[in-house]
């Protein structure tokens, strides 16, 4: 029936796959999440590891 190995398509393959992109629902998700500003005297710096850091100075 048209598989090669343990995998074998569903007899309404075509008809699900239609049926996935037509239905709107399937693309319903939760707002994003907005979160409250840390006010500028709260705030701590923060380290930030680049994969690049040390390249131009030649040192790694």
């Amino acid at each position: 029936e048209g598989s090669s190995g343990a995998l074998k398509p569903r007899h309404d393959w075509s008809i699900r796959v239609q049926e996935f992109f037509a239905n709107n629902s399937a693309m319903e998700f939760e707002p994003h999440r907005v979160y409250p500003s840390i006010p500028a005297t709260l705030r701590r710096p923060i380290r930030v590891l680049s994969l690049f850091d040390g390249i131009a100075t030649g040192y790694l």
